[in-house]
This record gives C-alpha cells, sequence and structure tokens, in this order.
C-alpha cells in the first residue's frame, strides 16, 4: 500500500523545496524496525529534496527536522450507484498541529478540497468517510487530506467506478468479473449461451505480458502493419470508460489481446449475438445497418445521455452489453465520433486489408456490418471460449 511520508527540515531556508512530502509504496515498513526505518529514510531523504508531491505552494517553510506526519487513504468499500466508503489514517506525533482532516474525491485525477470533500475532525488515527452524490457508472478518484499548519497535504490516489443505475436500465442484470493480465476488472454478462464482457478493453499489455506498442504520433500509425494502441484524441482521461482504441493487427496477433480463457469474437460470434436479439439468419448475414425492426442494436446500447449524446434512439441495453460510443481513430489517424458511435472489431477479416467490425450509433437502432482498413482503431469486447 502506498503512503506519504510528510519531512520538517531546517534547510528550507537554504535550499528551494518544492513541496514537504513524497510519495513511497511499502507500508509493511511501518512494522519493520527501527533500524530498518533509519535506512528507509536514508534512501527517501535523496529523492526528497528533487522531488515535491505536495498540492499547495511551498512558500511555507518548517522548521522542525524528522518525520513527523504519515497520511493513508483507506480502501473504496459499499460502492453503490450513488455512495461509496472510504477515509484515511494519519499517524503523527503532533496530533495538536492536524486541525482538519477528511477525503476529497472528483472525476478528474488529484482531487483536492476544492472538489467535493468531508470533514472528519481534527487529529490523527484512523476515520471513516461516506461518498454520496456521486453519479451512475462514472469513474472517481478519491485521496485522505489533512490540514497542518498552513498545508494541505494529501494521501495516495485511489479510483472506483460507481454501479450502473438500474432506474435508468428498466432490465435487470447479473454481472460477472474478468480481470486482466494487468489487473484491470471488467464486467461480464451472459447474453444467450455466449458470455461477453460488459466494458471496452483497457489492456497494454498481450496475455504473456509483453507490450502492446503504444503509437499516439499520426504519421506512425498511418504506417502501421502490427498490433497498437491508442487513447481516444491521445487523452488518457477516456481510458476509464471508453477503454483504448486498437487497430486489428493487435485483435489477431498470437501473443493474445484477451486474458486467458476469452478471445476477440469473429464475425460468426457477433451473428450469433445479433440473432439471439431477434435478427433472421438472413438478415445477420447482410452488410451495412440491419436489424432495425428487432432493435438489435437498441437492446446493445448502454442506456441515459451520460456518455451518448441525444436522441440514443432505441437504447434498452436489453442484452446487458452495455455498449458506449467510443468513437475511432481512423487508417489517417484522426479521431472522430466519441459519444456518437461506437466501433468494435471483430477477428475475422475480409481480405489482405479490411477486417470486420460492428457499429451501433446514436440515432438509430440499428448495428452495422461492414469491413473495413485494419490499421483503423477501434473499441475491444473479448467473449468467453
Amino acid at each position: 500500500m502506498a503512503f506519504l511520508i510528510v519531512f520538517r527540515s531546517n534547510i528550507t531556508s537554504a535550499f528551494k523545496i518544492d513541496a514537504k512530502f513524497l510519495c513511497y509504496d511499502d507500508f509493511s515498513e511501518r512494522n519493520e524496525s527501527k533500524n530498518r526505518w533509519s535506512e528507509s529514510l536514508t534512501f527517501l531523504i535523496i529523492p526528497f529534496l528533487l522531488i515535491g508531491c505536495e498540492e499547495k505552494s511551498a512558500s511555507s517553510s518548517v522548521d522542525t527536522p524528522g518525520i513527523v506526519f504519515v497520511i493513508m487513504t483507506a480502501p473504496i468499500t459499499e460502492i453503490t450507484s450513488s455512495s461509496a466508503k472510504s477515509g484515511g489514517e494519519i499517524t503523527n506525533s503532533e496530533t495538536s498541529q492536524i486541525t482538519g482532516r477528511g477525503i476529497c474525491w472528483s472525476q478528474s485525477e488529484n482531487p483536492t478540497i476544492d472538489d467535493s470533500c468531508t470533514m472528519n475532525g481534527s487529529g490523527s488515527g484512523v476515520y471513516s468517510s461516506s461518498i454520496d452524490g456521486l453519479s451512475p457508472d462514472t469513474h472517481y478518484h478519491v485521496r485522505a487530506y489533512a490540514i497542518i499548519s498552513d498545508n494541505t497535504l494529501y494521501g495516495e490516489e485511489r479510483t472506483f467506478t460507481t454501479d450502473i443505475d438500474d432506474e435508468t436500465d428498466s432490465f435487470e442484470h447479473e454481472f460477472g468479473l474478468l480481470t486482466d493480465i494487468e489487473g484491470n476488472e471488467y464486467k461480464t454478462i451472459v447474453i444467450g449461451e455466449q458470455e461477453w464482457m460488459a466494458e471496452n478493453l483497457k489492456t497494454s499489455s498481450y496475455r504473456d505480458r509483453s507490450d502492446i506498442a503504444h503509437v499516439p504520433e499520426g504519421g506512425e500509425w498511418r504506417s502501421l502493419v502490427s498490433g497498437a494502441w491508442s487513447y481516444y484524441d491521445n487523452d488518457s482521461s477516456n481510458d476509464p470508460v471508453y477503454g483504448k482504441l486498437y487497430n486489428w493487427y493487435a485483435v489477431v496477433d498470437n501473443r493474445g489481446l484477451c486474458p486467458s480463457g476469452w478471445r476477440v469474437p469473429d464475425d460468426a460470434d457477433w451473428m450469433v449475438l445479433e440473432m439471439y436479439l431477434g435478427m433472421s439468419q438472413a438478415e445477420a448475414n447482410g452488410n451495412g445497418w440491419r436489424g432495425g425492426a428487432q432493435n438489435t442494436g437498441g437492446k446493445l446500447k448502454k442506456t441515459g445521455l451520460d456518455h451518448w449524446q441525444l436522441p440514443n434512439t432505441g437504447a434498452t441495453n436489453e442484452s446487458g452489453f452495455s455498449g458506449l460510443p467510443g468513437g475511432f481513430r481512423d487508417n489517417e489517424s484522426t479521431f472522430a465520433n466519441l459519444n456518437r458511435y461506437g466501433f468494435w472489431w471483430s477477428s475475422a477479416e475480409e481480405n489482405e486489408n479490411n477486417g470486420w467490425r460492428r457499429v451501433l450509433r446514436l440515432f438509430s437502432g440499428e448495428i452495422n456490418r461492414s469491413d473495413f482498413d485494419k490499421r483503423e482503431g477501434y473499441s475491444v469486447r473479448c467473449i468467453r471460449n
């Protein structure tokens, strides 16, 4: 578990230090002997002089030498569609100097007390906090904080995603859980005789732990004939909700894109899903926009307007697939259609240049089957073998 250590030092008169604490990764060190702590401190003081982590300006100086302060953010528990629990633990020999404590949260990284926060009294020790007023199916960042003198200091950041609000989805779904090679967790859903991921893939590693190339640069993306990924618009804040965009070469790489026991669906897998949701075999075999009469695409789309733009026609999410409009990156490296269209690869190819895909859109309950350039970047869902 990560935690934060605050030093107070009289050397601030000789050096300009940008912060009063640094990040350290091994919580077990707290239980080691004093000698071990001395060795750890010898190691930690050097990067402390070089790298600061405090959110506030370092204009205030502190004169007392020694370690005086440790703050940790508690794990996130009891997650619902609108609330969660967390808290913190503060270790400090000078309890009276801690005048405020709590947790803060936001949808952006590194939340501060200027965002939503709780106030949980003062002093050191363990405290718990309720996080309320959240939006359904939304990714949040959380940090514990403590106010000491004129400084606000923060614990390590934790993240979580709220549950889907049953009130916005009239169908009840029982979701499973899948973890990829990097520890990313995904909801899964049984649809007919198939089990699908109910979220877009986020991994940046193949199943054998080798890296998938991250290619933000446009010229390189256009010329690729090997596996690669990017964030939509090269913006990592899109990753928690929409996942990554992969070219077709990553989809079929023999090192495996999906977790063990799972695979990227081929064109036939997609047809089985479509026919289970009411499409005929003849229509499933066709190209272009299909399944409108049966609202096949609408049964696959996530409801509401948190992610889809108006009008999100036909969206019922009857299947539990929870399709999101993650947009795409085309073969010229242009990003387009976030919040408007969702694109997903199949592992089947039509010819040397094109692979088969599926598309959902905001103003239709249909689903598109078409083949397109393998260099394009689309979302990926995995299906159980």
